[in-house]
């Protein structure tokens, strides 16, 4: 089992290793387990769903980890979010990013990510476009009819000015956090109604690109980019 943590700036930390079923591992994984919780984080767990799809849960004790898990995640918590300059990313830090969004949620999420822009997650009869570093979009499954906007961050300490995540590291974060405990991650973020930060025509072609891009062959998918918009926010 690994234990890894996103780190602004650095990207992905190796922060402990070890085997559960031995004693001196064990004991290694749960202090460190416990330090992170401690320091303000949220654990995720990257778990294979029957359907072969990628899921995770969020997990507040050791025991709590499935057993064969291969990966703890360590993210900041998430705060309502509120309007901001976009951040530089660092090549290296961003790579790291990139290759945990692959390991987590599958190479089809890292395809989407990186031929889009964005990830999508849909629920029955919803789903939420997961920008980097801008607010989570709620949309009707069925009409495509934008519902809300969740500003959210993920930093570490408190100070609004602190670094953020890189990209990767971000949408993943988003990933993880809604696939684990929904219902926390939205009682958390501050709603706002379609078009608060970002263009509502930029997300309405978002959301052609992605129907596009799910209707596309599989295997072309990872050989051929979708276009798709990238975000931007609204004009003060």
């Amino acid at each position: 089992m690994r234990l890894l943590r996103m780190t602004p700036g650095h990207g992905d930390v190796l922060l402990a290793e070890g085997d559960r079923d031995v004693a001196e591992d064990e004991e290694r994984l749960v202090e460190e387990f416990r330090r992170q919780l401690e320091l303000g984080m949220w654990a995720a767990v990257p778990v294979p769903s029957e359907a072969g799809r990628h899921e995770a849960t969020m997990v507040r004790d050791f025991s709590e980890i499935p057993a064969g898990a291969e990966r703890v995640i360590f993210f900041p918590p998430a705060a309502g979010g509120a309007r901001g300059a976009r951040v530089a990313r660092g090549e290296e830090a961003e790579a790291r990013a990139r290759e945990l969004l692959g390991a987590t949620a599958g190479p089809d999420a890292l395809a989407m990510y990186d031929q889009l822009g964005f990830l999508a997650i849909e629920r029955e009869g919803y789903g939420y476009l997961l920008y980097p570093h801008r607010p989570v979009v709620a949309y009707d499954a069925e009409t495509r009819e934008l519902l809300n906007e969740y500003c959210v961050l993920f930093r570490e300490g408190a100070k609004r000015g602190g670094r953020r995540l890189p990209d990767a590291d971000d949408v993943l974060a988003k990933w993880l956090a809604l696939r684990g405990d929904e219902r926390k991650l939205i009682g958390t973020a501050n709603m706002d109604p379609p078009g608060r930060q970002l263009d509502p025509e930029m997300v309405r072609r978002d959301l052609v690109a992605l129907s596009a891009w799910t209707g596309y062959p599989k295997m072309a998918r990872h050989q051929e980019g979708i276009p798709g918009g990238e975000a931007e926010e609204m004009p003060l």
